[in-house]
Order: C-alpha cells, then structure tokens, then sequence
C-alpha cells in the first residue's frame, strides 16, 4: 500500500459517508463495495486496513448516532437467529396420565383436514394379502384418498399409537388382545374411546391362523410324540433340562420375543395355559405367574432357547432364519399360514400342532381419533367393508390364512398331509393381556441374562 494510503482512506470514509447529509448504499459485488455520495460514485476494495482507520476517524454527531443504531440493529438480528440455538433445553416431566404436561389428548391427534394419504398399520407377516387388497381398493377409486400401509411387529405398532408416534385411521393386528389392550389402555390415558372392539362398524376379525411348530420332517419323527401332545412344554421342559434327550444332542428352540411379536406372545400364550392348567391356577393366573413356582419352570424350559437376532426382530425375520437354515434351530413356534408357504418351497419342512394350541385371530380396527377427519373416516368404514366381502377373504387363502367365515383352505392342508398339516385342532382361549404382559417382561429379563 502507498504510504499515505491510511490517512487517504480516512478521510475518504470521512467525508464521503459519515461528515454529510447524504445516502448510503452498499451492496457487495465481485468483492467490492459501492458508495454512492449524492450522484457521484465512488469504488473501493476491500481491505483490512481500512476498517482499522475507520474505527479511529473523528465522527459527527449524526455519523456516531447512525453507527450505533446499525451495531444495535446487528446484535439484535444476531441474537434472535442464533439466541435459541445456546438457550437451555429444559425436558417436560411425563403427567400422571402418560402424555407430556398441560397437553391433552386432541394434541396427540390428526388435526381436522384433508391428508394426502390414510395410514394403515399392521404386521410384515400380512403384507402380501393385505397389500393386494389396498392396492385393488385404491385402484377401484383411482381420485380418492389412497390407503397406504405401514408395517410394524404387532406389539410395537400398538405402543406407537398409545403413545402418540402413528396415528392411523386403521389398526390391523395379528391378534384381538392388542386391540382390545389399546382399546381399554387410551380410555384410561384419555377418557376418549379410540376403539369399540364390540362394534361391527369399526372392529371386525377377519382371519386366524393356528400357532405350530416348524421343524423338518426327519427331526419331526422324534419330536412328534413328544410336541404333538397335550404334555408338549412339559417335554420341552424336560428335555431342556436334562431329563429327557434327543438323538441330535442338545435340544435348540425358538420364538420370536414376545416384547415385539405377536408370534411370541402367543407361544407365551400356550405356556402360562399349560402351567395354570397343570397346577390348578387357571382361576388365578396373574398370582400364577408372580410366583417363584412358576420363574423356576420358565428358567429350565428356557434352558436350551436360542436367543439370537432373528428372535428380537420379530415374527417374520424367525421365519426366514429357519427357512434359509434349519440347522439353526431344532423347532421354532410359527403361524401355520408361515408354515405352509415355507414348506410348499421346501418340502423337508414340517409342522407339529400344540395340543392344545392357540389362534392368532387377524382383525382390523377404525381408530376414532379427537378431531378426526370425518372423510378418513369414511374412507375406512369404505375399505373395512371391501376387506371383510367374500372376495377378499377367498383371497387371503393365497396366504394360507382361515377365514373366520366361509370356505377354508382344506385343500392345500390335505395337499401337505404328510407335513404333518391338518384341517382340524383343538384350540384354547388366549389369556388375558395384562398377565401375558407381566409374563413378558419375565421371560426378557430370563432371556437377557441367560
């Protein structure tokens, strides 16, 4: 810089900006900035120094008053952009009733408009059926409101709409007992019925499908006298324990965790049945499963349970891990409708029926939201109708899934006979959620430290 290029752009700030009563334009262009002084224009580049000087210029009045009120203008801008971003986060303390403070259920819910699509939760293992049908029902009026489907384990989908995270205006789970645990537990957060389980209009069952046991067909020679009998858990007991044995060694088991997967609560099902039954508890099954008896036979029955990460993925993930390798696992609890597709790929499949065993009744539900919109909801009185009819069902045996109703699919049972399937079974009522819960959380604290 030429040596008096300080003192030149002093007096240049001096007198072109602050000394007069003149405008002031800057604008940044191809890093320069443009003073204009009356109809004069001058140019500059930018330069350190310069703003080294300008802070040390004699300012007027008017000069000193206008440089504040631009400083005061900056901080304030800077404050309330980046103010939030250092401010405390303070986290909300949950209420009594499950929902965060000075909130209430309508905060939890769809607000009243129009959406561009309805949401329908439900599990992976009915995504084919279920699928086809949304499908052929957006198809049948193409300028509606399309139906589109969001696939959760049954147990965690329940949680995520008790807790707010979905909010679907159609509910399809893998057994009554979620509908009717979600049902009874948002009445009590809220006082709002989400659900009437007892009304055709907006609570149907649709399908069952029995629980079994997935084996192959060599392993199932040795394990069907001892599985196919009202003794099953106690042989699997037995076995686990020691006390009886197998040709192969040592005895390897599955479900998938009953936390996430409807499959596993019902293989729950069918022990706390069988224990209660055995030891005269069916009257009193929540002291049942509290008792030391009963954490004792459930740490020896799952002595030889394997606990690996196809059971904590779910239903569906189990299926596919014994599909790809049997080896894995001696016998793992599956939905017979599971079973079935998986044995028409391969054939040294098998299956042994629990005796008694369980139904996983497949419903579908319209969830009433606070401030629900009333065409959503029309639209899913529309498409429970379309997914109850005949021909929806008759469809749903490409799945090898019962309707409750109507024509079964004995044919493809007789077809797969010497798999050990069966148009026939005996089955028992699903114990109440409350003690199939509580038995839950046992057998992930078991399972966890085993």
């Amino acid at each position: 810089m030429p040596p008096n290029a300080h003192s030149r752009a002093k007096s240049r700030f001096s007198r072109g900006v602050f000394a007069k009563k003149i405008p002031f334009d800057k604008r940044n262009r191809k890093g320069r900035a443009l003073i204009s002084v009356g109809a004069r224009h001058r140019i500059f580049k930018f330069n350190p120094l310069y703003f080294a000087d300008f802070f040390q210029m004699k300012l007027k009045p008017l000069g000193k008053i206008t440089l504040f009120l631009l400083l005061a203008g900056a901080a304030f801008g800077a404050w309330k952009v980046l103010g939030p971003r250092f401010a405390p986060q303070v986290a909300a303390t949950p209420s009594s009733n499950g929902f965060p403070p000075n909130t209430s259920p309508s905060d939890f819910a769809p607000a009243q408009r129009t959406t561009s699509e309805i949401q329908l939760v439900t599990s992976a293992s009915r995504k084919g059926w279920m699928l086809d049908q949304i499908e052929k029902f957006n198809a049948s009026r193409p300028k509606g409101t399309p139906i589109r489907a969001k696939y959760v384990e049954t147990r965690e989908g329940m949680h995520a709409i008790l807790g707010g995270k979905l909010q679907p205006t159609l509910y399809a789970p893998s057994s009554v007992i979620w509908a009717d645990r979600l049902a009874s537990a948002y009445d009590q957060k809220t006082g709002h019925t989400l659900l009437d389980t007892s009304d055709d209009a907006s609570f149907r069952v649709l399908l069952k499908t029995p629980m079994v046991f997935l084996t192959t067909r060599e392993k199932a020679r040795v394990l069907r006298p001892l599985l196919g009998t009202n003794a099953a858990w106690s042989n699997i007991r037995a076995i686990s324990s020691g006390q009886k044995s197998v040709p192969w060694g040592r005895l390897k088991w599955a479900h998938a965790d009953p936390l996430s997967a409807n499959s596993g609560m019902m293989a729950l099902a069918m022990i706390v049945a069988d224990y209660t039954d055995r030891t005269n508890q069916g009257g009193a099954m929540s002291a049942a499963v509290d008792s030391a008896a009963f954490a004792g036979y459930l740490k020896s029955l799952y002595a030889r349970f394997v606990a690996d990460s196809a059971v904590k993925k779910g239903s569906t993930a189990l299926a596919q891990s014994f599909a790809s390798e049997p080896s894995r696992y001696d016998f793992i609890v599956a939905y017979e409708s599971v079973a079935l597709g998986l044995v028409r790929e391969n054939p040294d499949l098998a299956v042994i029926y629990p005796t008694p065993t369980v139904n996983a009744e497949n419903s579908i539900a319209l969830l009433n939201w606070p401030n629900t919109n009333a065409q959503n909801l029309q639209i899913g009185r529309e498409f429970m109708q379309f997914i109850a009819s005949p021909q929806a069902l008759s469809e749903a045996k490409s799945e090898y899934f019962r309707p409750v109703r109507g024509a079964g699919i004995q044919s493809e049972l007789q077809k797969y006979g010497a798999n050990g399937f069966k148009n026939s079974y005996s089955a028992i009522e699903v114990p109440p959620y409350e003690v199939l819960n509580k038995v839950a959380f046992g057998w992930k604290t078991l399972v966890a430290r085993s």
